[in-house]
């Protein structure tokens, strides 16, 4: 897995492409550490080159959404294959998220 960024005045596009599993945790981490470091009001996670997500990929995401929250970060992911929405729906990822 790897990661694309682009920012303007108030967003963030953050785009991971490859698989989202554990072997690719700290690529992850090292988006998370880019993500940090920037102040934007909204971060957009593009999900649209994600070929695979595993339960580890799963707990990176919602480590971004955890962390969007506690700093009022509007956050919306966009893109997510069939494959990857039927794992959000096979783990209640919705049902989670709002629940943080």
């Amino acid at each position: 897995m790897f990661y694309s960024a682009k920012s303007n005045k108030d967003s963030m596009t953050i785009k991971y492409i490859g698989r989202m599993v554990y072997k690719h945790s700290d690529v992850f981490k090292k988006s998370y550490d880019e993500i940090s470091q920037q102040n934007k009001s909204t971060l957009v996670i593009d999900l649209s080159e994600i070929e695979f997500i595993d339960s580890t990929g799963i707990g990176m995401l919602l480590m971004l959404v955890k962390y969007c929250k506690e700093n009022k970060i509007n956050f919306s992911f966009q893109g997510a294959s069939e494959s990857i929405e039927r794992m959000y729906r096979r783990v209640e990822f919705n049902s989670i998220i709002r629940s943080m």
